[in-house]
């Protein structure tokens, strides 16, 4: 890791020089280490550097190779995340001309995932000034949320689910209601395997957008929470084991005790879907406190079984019963606010 400043500056300069040499290889490099120092030494970088490096990252988006001109909107991802308001409002006309031009123009997937996700770090930055663009950027992220269906396309339709939310976040809650109800839908009706890259995305859209839209997000909750308290409910995941019949040899499977004293059998991997569920109900009711009031009950239920629950063999289960133990938390704030609020 360099400290020294004068050494970050000849490394700069250094990629600098070979942003355009002949051989993509180098380009793709040059323009790989100038994301990297980007991250490495933030803001530093980004204040000192940004008018040597953002015109040819913008130039170097047009590469004639796709690769290249891909790892162009990466760097600029890891720069622009850290550039100040102020800067990124005199870039961003240039940029978003040329990244709505990819987004139209180009075929190849990784060229395009990298043009929305430095869309949604443009919106990121300049907040409530992006609102002049999002007419026309939102229209095309539900374009490809509809056509990008294919499973080679999974993380570019979680790209632009991605960018949505964070559309959503930059221009509040008043311009980005009707398009989040539309966003949730298509979210829904996404059917996603287990290592499928879509999952995260999607989970991590539906808490910005719950962030964004506060206790007007309780018109989700209906549709959403079944299959949340679903992944929750421990005797829905698998037949009763007897007490110490577990399979010793199968790594794959841990046998949990319910607060009743009945054996469970639980797919590891289930925990997984265990804790994105109740990571979403800790948002839902941070971000909505008296909002979530009507779900209170149902939530309760689902959750109790959790916090005395108990396995011997790995720390999966206390992990998800210690995050259940905060919405629990947050369940009581919620209730105290909701009953002052009617």
């Amino acid at each position: 890791y360099v400290e020294e400043q004068g050494h970050v500056d000849e490394m700069a300069r250094l990629l600098l020089s070979h942003v355009d040499h002949p051989h993509p290889r180098v380009r793709f490099t040059a323009l790989h280490g100038l994301g990297q120092l980007a991250n490495d030494q933030s803001p530093h970088f980004q204040e000192t550097s940004h008018l040597q490096v953002m015109p040819v990252l913008t130039r170097k988006m047009d590469d004639q190779v796709d690769r290249v001109a891909a790892m162009a909107m990466s760097a600029f991802v890891s720069f622009g995340e850290e550039l100040d308001n102020s800067l990124m409002a005199g870039y961003a006309r240039p940029l978003m001309e040329k990244l709505v031009m990819k987004l139209n123009t180009s075929q190849h997937r990784g060229v395009r995932e990298e043009a929305i996700t430095s869309i949604a770090v443009i919106a990121g930055v300049m907040e409530k000034d992006f609102v002049q663009y999002y007419d026309s950027i939102m229209p095309m992220l539900k374009q490809f949320v509809m056509t990008a269906t294919s499973k080679k396309e999974n993380r570019l339709r979680g790209k632009s689910f991605e960018c949505m939310s964070l559309l959503g976040i930059a221009v509040g809650k008043e311009k980005f209601l009707n398009d989040a109800k539309e966003a949730i839908g298509a979210m829904m009706n996404t059917q996603v395997e287990a290592d499928d890259v879509q999952r995260e995305y999607i989970k991590e859209a539906s808490e910005r957008i719950c962030t964004c839209l506060k206790k007007d997000f309780a018109q989700f909750l209906p549709p959403l929470l079944p299959g949340i308290f679903r992944n929750l409910r421990l005797d829905e995941m698998h037949a009763p084991a007897a007490a110490g019949n577990a399979d010793d040899d199968d790594d794959s499977y841990v046998q949990v005790q319910t607060g009743d004293g009945k054996y469970v059998r639980v797919h590891t991997e289930k925990f997984q879907d265990m804790m994105q569920s109740v990571q979403l109900l800790h948002t839902f009711v941070t971000e909505m406190e008296g909002g979530y009031f009507e779900a209170i009950p149902e939530t309760a239920k689902v959750l109790l079984p959790l916090l005395t629950a108990r396995e011997e063999y790995t720390m999966l289960c206390d992990e998800v019963r210690g995050t259940a133990l905060q919405v629990w938390s947050l369940l009581i704030k919620s209730a105290r606010l909701g009953a002052q609020e009617r």
